[in-house]
């Protein structure tokens, strides 16, 4: 079986994409934020009534416990903000230059302690691998969001693998997003049950998911296609149905 593959270009907005699917995604999208804001604030508001009412009977303890549940859900919907600016590429980011072998070795043992004992986490790179330029800590974010992924596909059991290898590309990627240049493809490759070229293209979609009886699968995989874009680079799936995945992060090469 040959192997499919999707770029976020085929997301709404690119050319691939009807306007009915255009206006579906949209509306997929509109009601997974609305979603997960209305939670948020119901969890605000809920706990700042609590507040009022153990003030009103002289409990300041109890108070005090709710008023940190509202700033505990006040701090995620901060975070939410936070991971939309990423899916618009407006985040903020502090690029470095950084070596990919340490930074995936440790990237590595952080997946392994995220994602549980029973999926063995394996690393990749050359010696002669080169020095990328981009947000350290958003690149740690976005692979541990790509290893979740890989952890869901294979349902909790296997392995993952963090390869990393130097490309040169002479003209620029399907989505016209990483220009012609050097960059450092870094990969996360698992053996689950891959997707179908539908979802494969709907991917980075946020709240997009396969899922049953879930509402909001969050903004994961568009928040690593934010930072991808920020960095000048791409995120590009190569997957097979039922024999796996491959989501590769192209960087820039550090000058």
């Amino acid at each position: 079986m040959d192997s499919d593959v999707a770029r976020h270009s085929d997301l709404p907005g690119g050319v691939a994409l009807g306007q009915f699917e255009k206006m579906l995604a949209l509306s997929e999208f509109a009601g997974g934020l609305a979603h997960d804001f209305n939670n948020l604030l119901a969890g605000i508001i809920g706990n700042l009534d609590m507040v009022a009412v153990r003030l009103a009977q002289n409990d300041h303890a109890s108070a005090a416990s709710y008023l940190e549940g509202a700033r505990s859900a006040s701090r995620r919907a901060a975070g939410l903000t936070q991971r939309l600016l990423g899916f618009s590429g407006r985040q903020q980011v502090m690029p470095v230059a950084i070596e990919p072998a340490p930074f995936l070795a440790d990237a590595a043992e952080l997946i392994r302690h995220a994602i549980g004992p029973h999926i063995l986490v394996a690393t990749e790179c050359p010696e002669d691998i080169w020095q990328i330029h981009c947000d350290q800590d958003q690149l740690e974010i976005a692979l541990l969001n790509l290893a979740f992924n890989a952890r869901d596909a294979m349902d909790n059991q296997g392995r993952i693998q963090l390869h990393a290898a130097n490309v040169r590309h002479e003209r620029p990627t399907h989505n016209k997003v990483a220009i012609p240049g050097d960059y450092v493809a870094i990969s996360v490759i698992d053996h689950g049950t891959g997707m179908t070229t539908h979802v494969a293209s709907r991917a980075c979609e946020p709240f997009f998911s396969t899922k049953v009886n879930v509402k909001s699968s969050g903004l994961g995989l568009a928040t690593v296609f934010g930072f991808a874009m920020q960095s000048g680079g791409d995120l590009v799936f190569e997957t097979r149905e039922g024999q796996g995945t491959t989501a590769t992060l192209l960087i820039p090469r550090a000058e």
